[in-house]
């Protein structure tokens, strides 16, 4: 405001999320999440199925709107999750995927449990979430516990007692979601010399006559990233879990719940929020051996340096699954489809109602601050206007030429309304330059 003299329109990093909730992706990432919560009365048949159960339901209550409407309140809001689609198919990927989701979901379960046990010791100030930290009995990682009831757990002895059992339990669900990430690799890599433990792993997912198909191994390995997500969860087994002395902290929690959601999002339809993009992106980290922050990323950041064109390829094949504006709109939700046009009618309209001028004076720019990883407020923008309406774009990128240093620079493209096809002209996107 205060650099051109008139108001800039600026878009927080959750506006192109708005209606995301009633589309056809959010309909398939509930019905993920019902798988999982099906599977998990199984999974954890000599646990407590139902505290996992509703641990879910918190977490998938988390992820929603705030402020659900008067008919949409948390039971209706639950209700998508826990009626469990038995009746639906399941496809090869679906059950690789549930599988996967429900041995993370084991291990933030216990985890969590674990800090939560930690935390009612009253020897851990309860300052900085992320710093909390149990540490496992190095003499007893990975021995079978059994867990200590509510009657005896009534003193911090008892406590700090459970929160091993619980830093024991999760161990165990994180070995078994890095054996059943190696099987599924495998499988994605049309593995035929699979190893007697991993044939055992895959036997258990599959049915004998159920194979992954193309789309499906291409999904796993390009957009899920299945191999980078195993060998992230065997690093993290080694460090948090499976050795003598090991800690699991709060960072790690968010972590863990920040791959839950990796699992089911990926290839869904629903566009990624900034921090959902970070996550991904760190996801890639080229850097090996010990010493990766198994912490939340915050958006915008790249912790380590990563292959450059495997990043750009990663992040193009993952905008490709949702509704991007690319294409036009299919079936988004209509409170988006409203939102995104009244934002772009204001700001027509805080063109259109400058004053005229001389050719020779200066035009007033009129601006928009768009945080989105798309292009549906551009095509949004060009469909209000008329044959050879015009929209610059402006990005801010970092430059480093070869043997200089990082700059800020800025690329500058344009977009021009077409006859047929509001965000194309002559059949292709415009170039930016």
């Amino acid at each position: 405001m205060l650099a051109t003299g008139s108001p800039i329109m600026v878009l927080g990093p959750g506006c192109h999320r708005i209606g995301y909730e009633q589309t056809k992706g959010w309909e398939e990432v509930s019905r993920r999440v019902s798988l999982v919560r099906s599977r998990t009365a199984e999974w954890f048949v000599e646990e407590d199925p139902e505290s996992a159960q509703r641990f879910l339901d918190g977490f998938w209550l988390s992820k929603l709107s705030d402020q659900p409407s008067e008919n949409d309140r948390s039971e209706g809001r639950l209700r998508a999750i826990r009626d469990a689609p038995d009746s639906a198919p399941r496809t090869p990927l679906d059950l690789c995927r549930t599988e996967l989701a429900t041995a993370v979901l084991g291990v933030l379960f216990e985890g969590t449990r674990c800090l939560g046990s930690e935390i009612a010791t009253g020897r851990v100030p309860v300052i900085a979430w992320q710093e909390i930290a149990h540490r496992a009995p190095a003499a007893t990682v990975g021995e079978p516990r059994n867990s200590v009831s509510s009657d005896e757990a009534t003193s911090p002895p008892f406590v700090s007692q459970d929160a091993d059992v619980r830093h024991a339990r999760a161990s165990d669900h994180m070995c078994r979601a890095v054996r059943v990430a190696e099987a599924v690799e495998a499988l994605a890599a049309d593995d035929r010399q699979l190893s007697i433990d991993r044939r055992a792993v895959v036997e258990s997912i599959l049915t004998e006559d159920a194979e992954l198909d193309e789309d499906e191994i291409e999904r796993l390995k390009n957009v899920l990233q299945i191999g980078t997500v195993r060998y992230v969860l065997a690093q993290l087994r080694d460090e948090c879990f499976a050795r003598p002395g090991s800690r699991v902290t709060g960072a790690v929690i968010e972590w863990l719940a920040d791959l839950l959601w990796h699992l089911f999002t990926t290839d869904s339809r629903v566009p990624p929020s900034q921090a959902e993009v970070a996550f991904y992106v760190n996801l890639q980290e080229t850097d090996s051996g010990r010493g990766r922050p198994f912490a939340r990323s915050r958006p915008g950041e790249s912790r380590r340096r990563l292959d450059e064109r495997s990043t750009q390829g990663q992040i193009a094949r993952m905008i490709a699954t949702y509704d991007n504006g690319v294409e036009a709109w299919t079936d988004i939700a209509e409170p988006r489809r409203a939102f995104t046009r009244a934002i772009c009618a204001a700001l027509l309209e805080q063109w259109n109602q400058q004053p005229e001028i001389d050719a020779e004076e200066e035009i007033t720019p009129v601006l928009a601050l768009v945080p989105d990883f798309d292009l549906s407020f551009e095509r949004t923008l060009l469909e209000l206007m008329g044959k050879g309406g015009v929209v610059h774009l402006v990005l801010p990128v970092w430059r480093k030429p070869k043997g200089e240093s990082p700059f800020l620079d800025w690329v500058i493209g344009t977009m021009v309304r077409s006859a047929t096809d509001p965000a194309r002209r002559g059949g292709k996107l415009p170039t930016v330059e």
